[in-house]
């Protein structure tokens, strides 16, 4: 027991008064069964001094044996513990399962998207170009946009021959529609794809840098619009 405790120190009071009142009445008894004050008078201290070991002992009997049992034997809370350790775990699993399904829906529905964009840039591509090629070329083309899609690099290919009327321009706003189409890269990446693809109608374009810069220049004499969306 820690004395200092305010509860404590109330404690022992109370006990000292106790045993104080018990030995009083004690030695009252015996002056009442007539003997002498000297002898009540050890028969009180001998009470005092009882009652104080008894105290005592019961004390640490408390303290060092009954109490540690008491405190560390608490199986409601051991229990409790375990269960929320198992509610917790069976939460965390629950959260994990739920957390990949998320992750398989937003693969899923990139992947449809994504779909989406290059069916319609075929489409788009097949439009403008099937009066200006043959079907050879016009496949290859959408090769490339399929290519162009997963941004894979285009090395050692042949380019695509489209009719004459076709002019610079025509590819120009071709690639800035194909760009906008899918924002995938940003307009010095599509530019590039241009020169590759249709290097014979850009063949006296130089820089790459040229071609981006004419991507959305409007022109009155063109076959291939500026358009903002392809498919529905």
């Amino acid at each position: 027991m820690t004395i200092k405790k305010p509860e404590n120190i109330i404690l022992i009071l109370l006990v000292c008064c106790a045993i104080l009142v018990l030995a009083t009445l004690t030695r009252y008894f015996c002056l009442l069964s007539k003997l002498d004050l000297f002898t009540s008078n050890i028969v009180f201290l001998i009470v005092v001094a009882f009652s104080l070991a008894v105290y005592i002992s019961i004390n640490s009997l408390i303290d060092n044996f009954l109490l540690p049992k008491i405190i560390s034997s608490k199986p409601f809370e051991r229990k409790e513990s375990a269960s929320n350790e198992t509610k917790i775990g069976l939460e965390f699993v629950s959260n994990s399962v739920s957390t990949n399904e998320i992750r398989e829906t937003f693969k899923e529905t990139s992947k449809q998207k994504k779909q989406k964009l290059l069916k319609q840039a075929l489409q788009y591509s097949q439009e403008v170009f099937a009066p200006y090629t043959s079907d050879s070329e016009l496949l290859r083309l959408c090769t490339f946009v399929e290519m162009y899609s997963n941004e894979e690099e285009l090395k050692s290919i042949q380019p695509i021959k489209v009719d004459k009327q076709l002019k610079a321009s025509d590819i120009y706003h071709y690639g800035w529609n194909i760009w906008n189409h899918f924002r995938i890269t940003d307009q010095l990446s599509i530019s590039h794809f241009l020169k590759i693809v249709f290097a014979p109608t850009l063949q006296e374009v130089s820089e790459i840098k040229t071609i981006k810069k004419k991507l959305r220049i409007p022109d009155s004499n063109c076959i291939i619009p500026i358009r903002y969306k392809l498919g529905n």
